[in-house]
């Protein structure tokens, strides 16, 4: 997963996850400062997603796969994400 990419008040976060297929829905979480915020975005053909998050606090984002009868589940390690906005 790149990293988060700030946007006026909030974070578009990018990645891919495989072997996820297209449609399935993916949990991507943000963490910090005791907050926990989640998005349920599907992926496309390419396991690629997109989440965004309103401004938060220093923490950490990750994207997660539960798997499958047929799949292995898949993670993204946490990237860090700076506090405030920015930088």
């Amino acid at each position: 997963m790149p990293p988060p990419v700030w946007l006026t008040a909030r974070w578009m976060v990018t990645g891919r996850l495989t072997p996820a297929r297209r449609g399935d829905r993916i949990l991507v979480t943000m963490r910090g400062s005791g907050s926990e915020r989640v998005r349920a975005p599907a992926i496309d053909a390419d396991g690629r997603y997109r989440a965004v998050f309103g401004q938060t606090r220093e923490g950490h984002v990750v994207a997660q796969w539960p798997g499958d009868a047929e799949r292995a589940a898949a993670a993204t390690p946490a990237v860090r994400v700076p506090g405030g906005g920015g930088a």
